[in-house]
């Protein structure tokens, strides 16, 4: 999983885990410049926990945009 933000990457996790891994900042999007997270792995979900405690499933291949989160 890859992280984006003005089409540079700020992050990335490949490790297989049981748990959540943490990131070691907080990186802020806006509208005009949002965070990309993208799951490179072709053939596994990716799961992404926000601070609100909001869990999201990133399907196999897939790059959605959250802005400000």
């Amino acid at each position: 999983m890859c992280l984006f933000k003005d089409g540079v990457r700020i992050g990335q996790f490949q490790d297989v885990t049981s748990g959540f891994q943490s990131l070691p900042s907080k990186p802020t999007g806006t509208a005009s410049s949002p965070i990309t997270v993208t799951n490179t792995r072709h053939d596994d979900v990716a799961y992404i926990r926000f601070n609100t405690g909001t869990t999201v499933c990133l399907p196999r291949s897939t790059a959605p945009t959250s802005p400000g989160r």
